[in-house]
């Protein structure tokens, strides 16, 4: 069983040669929300955003988490937080997420260490 510094060691040199993609990543999220947050004015505030959710109906809103009549308001937090939940953000992290797992498995055939990794029961 390999010990806790070993796997600090590889979680590590993991991150420093996969560092450029995690920043590629991390800009282009961030550059989204941003372009989220900046567009809750151009929509109409507050009011035009609760007016949507009221329509809403009651199994979506159950679903979103959604309860128009126990909070105060739909604000930028709620606004910002269905960004998480948003196709083109699922699809960016699911697309991080298979070229890391691809590129780790193409990276251990390069160097030829996939063989040790396969010879193990």
């Amino acid at each position: 069983m390999p010990s806790l510094g070993d796997i600090a060691l590889i979680f590590w040199g993991t991150l420093r040669r996969k560092r450029l993609s995690l920043f590629w990543f991390a800009l282009s999220a961030g550059a989204f929300h941003w372009l989220v947050a900046v567009s809750f004015p151009a929509i109409g505030g507050t009011e035009a955003v609760t007016s949507v959710v009221r329509t809403f109906p009651d199994g979506l809103r159950t679903l979103l988490k959604l309860a128009p009549n126990l909070q105060a308001g739909f604000g930028v937090q709620d606004y910002l937080a269905f960004t998480w939940i948003h196709p083109l953000f699922i699809g960016l992290g699911a697309a991080f997420v298979v070229s890391r797992a691809t590129g780790g498995l193409t990276a251990e055939i390069e160097r030829g260490s996939i063989y040790l990794v396969l010879s193990r029961p």
